[in-house]
């Protein structure tokens, strides 16, 4: 049967209430869950519905120490959707995932884990698992099907103006934008007070205690990618006993800070270029070097356009470099840069002075802004991350500082909201320890966390990808990689110790 959530906001007309029809569970109608037809771009056999919580899951009856589901005493409420992708054989267990974002849609991506596209059939969940496991994908509060969602949030950010030749004054790009993101966040925030500050992930983890609880899950076994990983590792610390077992891929650890988090993302975009050029013969390291030295004295000719090192539109050194994280796109990044040494070989003098990239607004991704800053409290200043910007650009990737201004002030201007996560460093224990994965390159969720998340989960063992893809499972073609995940979820074997799995080129689409 056809069933989701949200669907008025598609333009769909909504049917029946279908009969849940899980093997160790029978919910009641007038209980916490809806049932609803689905969208139609989801698959034909699955199942959809919404689940009632409250906006703010400390305000209790009992207050804060009263149980954590027996139901809040406050009058605003979310609706969190999901959908149910039935075991086809003998059911073993419940599997959910998070694919990240914040901001990722779990219903949105749940046809892709079910059919592959458009990675191919290599790119679904394994047989194995759509046997045996029912498959639950859910919108995290404030993301696509899931209500309320944040209103009247246009505001944009803006770096200023970028020098495309020469020197950066990182102090001024990181003030240009603090001021425009603190404008844009205080005027988001004020329309929304009774959302903005309950998004984050103390308050979603307990959105999936509860789905768990209404389903009758007994145990999850949880797949996160990017912030999927601080939702699972959140979760784990708050119901260890929920969990079977737990995939961490490309990891944003829940115990470090803003400022951290923000110096480990600077470097990245170093880290993933030079594992990308390593992928090739050594000259074209050599060619790689000669672009990056050309572009920081100014733009070179690309196809008949100008390429500066700041993207204008769609071509910039940056948005190169940012696009590392999808492995697939690894031959047109070659024929780019190959392109560029020979423009680089063949300018002559650069006319002086070069125009700077024009102050141009962007996007601000406001549910990113306030999960990440009610999850960690620090604010970290202009002054500490234009250090960061600047130390990066040093080493000798300019376009790399961009990184440490957007991730170190994301929360701009915004007051303490929400509820902290736990930073404890304490070793989790849990009955099944945690498999961990993360690519070596990775410019989103850098190597180095991944090790940090580890550390901090009893028996935990680590499998690292000489590449730069961002979320490894089903999407690189990894054999090494694959083997070992699908193993450890459907019986629980951990690899014998920490592994290395060698860089490998996916099946053709």
């Amino acid at each position: 049967m056809r069933a989701v959530v949200g669907v008025a906001a598609l333009g769909l007309v909504l049917g029946g209430a279908p009969a849940w029809a899980a093997p160790d569970a029978q919910v009641d109608q007038d209980g916490p869950i809806t049932w609803l037809d689905c969208p139609s771009y989801l698959p034909n056999d699955v199942d959809c519905g919404r689940l009632d919580v409250p906006i703010d899951w400390d305000v209790r009856p009992g207050g804060p120490a009263g149980p954590p589901l027996s139901g809040a005493d406050d009058p605003r409420r979310a609706s969190i959707a999901f959908a149910v992708h039935r075991a086809t054989g003998e059911r073993r267990g419940a599997y959910t995932f998070n694919p990240g974002g914040p901001g990722g849609s779990g219903v949105g991506v749940l046809g892709t884990w079910l059919t592959g596209e458009p990675y191919g059939p290599w790119g679904a969940l394994p047989p194995a698992i759509l046997r045996h496991y029912d498959v639950i994908a859910w919108d995290p509060r404030g993301v696509g099907e899931s209500t309320p969602a944040l209103e009247g949030c246009d505001g944009s950010a803006t770096y200023g103006e970028l020098p495309q030749a020469g020197p950066v004054n990182w102090r001024a790009v990181a003030t240009a934008y603090a001021e425009s993101m603190t404008e844009a966040l205080s005027d988001c925030l004020a329309a929304n007070p009774d959302l903005a500050p309950y998004l984050g992930t103390h308050y979603v983890i307990r959105d999936l205690e509860a789905l768990r609880a209404a389903l009758g899950v007994a145990r999850w076994t949880y797949n996160g990618v990017s912030y999927g990983t601080t939702v699972g590792m959140a979760y784990a610390r708050e119901y260890p006993d929920r969990v079977r077992a737990l995939v961490l891929d490309g990891v944003a650890p829940t115990n470090q800070s803003q400022l951290q988090q923000a110096s480990t993302m600077a470097w990245a975009w170093s880290t993933a270029l030079r594992t990308f050029t390593g992928r090739y013969p050594a000259g074209f390291s050599r060619k790689v070097n000669r672009v990056i030295t050309a572009l920081d004295e100014g733009p070179l000719d690309f196809r008949g356009e100008p390429y500066p090192r700041f993207a204008t539109e769609f071509l910039g050194l940056d948005r190169q470099v940012a696009s590392l994280w999808m492995q697939g796109r690894y031959d047109g990044q070659r024929s780019t840069f190959q392109a560029l040494d020979r423009a680089a070989r063949e300018r002559g003098p650069v006319p002086q002075p070069v125009a700077p990239r024009p102050a141009q607004a962007e996007p601000v991704p406001f549910i990113v802004s306030f999960v990440l800053c009610a999850d960690r409290p620090d604010r970290p200043t202009v002054e500490q991350v234009a250090a960061i910007a600047e130390t990066t650009a040093s080493a000798g990737l300019t376009a790399a500082g961009l990184q440490g201004i957007q991730r170190g002030l994301w929360c701009a201007g915004l007051p303490r909201i929400g509820v902290p996560l736990d930073a404890s460093s304490v070793p989790l224990r849990l009955a099944n320890a945690a498999l961990v994965v993360n690519a070596t390159g990775d410019p989103k969720t850098p190597w180095l966390r991944a090790r940090v998340a580890a550390s901090t989960i009893a028996g935990a063992r680590l499998i690292s990808y000489t590449g730069t893809q961002h979320g490894l499972y089903r999407r690189v073609g990894s054999t090494c990689v694959d083997a070992a995940i699908t193993r450890y979820l459907t019986t629980l074997r951990l690899p014998a110790g920490d592994m290395n799995c060698s860089f490998s080129v996916a099946p053709p689409l």
